[in-house]
């Protein structure tokens, strides 16, 4: 059970990441990239477990970074694909760098014949 604390910032990132709505992606001749559920459960957990609230607070702190990045990168840096059941998803990094330097990846993936949406960040 989460308490009052964890609610709030939930409550609190959600708004800001839900407004970002999709962009567009330079690597991908313009293609839009959907930030959606996926995402950002992604962002607040692994797997089914939370993660912990230093590590979200990071991965919601590089969203204007993961933004920027997704604009204007156009080198895909890594390309995988992994198969499960019947599902088929398709992943690609991204390398981007805060204004201070700091190196960071930013995951996009496709499944079946879905959207091209974000799906996680992490630093380098």
């Amino acid at each position: 059970m989460l308490n009052e604390n964890q609610l709030n910032f939930i409550q609190k990132v959600k708004k800001i990441y839900y407004k970002i709505g999709s962009i567009k992606c330079a690597a991908f001749l313009a293609e839009q990239v959907v930030f959606n559920g996926h995402g950002f459960n992604h962002l607040l957990r692994k797997g089914r477990k939370f993660r912990e609230r230093s590590e979200q607070e990071m991965r919601f702190g590089l969203l204007p970074d993961v933004i920027k990045t997704i604009e204007i990168q156009k080198i895909v840096n890594e390309y995988r694909t992994s198969t499960v059941d019947n599902s088929h998803a398709h992943f690609w990094e991204l390398k981007g760098k805060t204004e201070n330097g700091k190196s960071f990846y930013v995951v996009l993936r496709k499944k079946n014949n879905g959207h091209l949406h974000f799906f996680s960040v992490y630093d380098e």
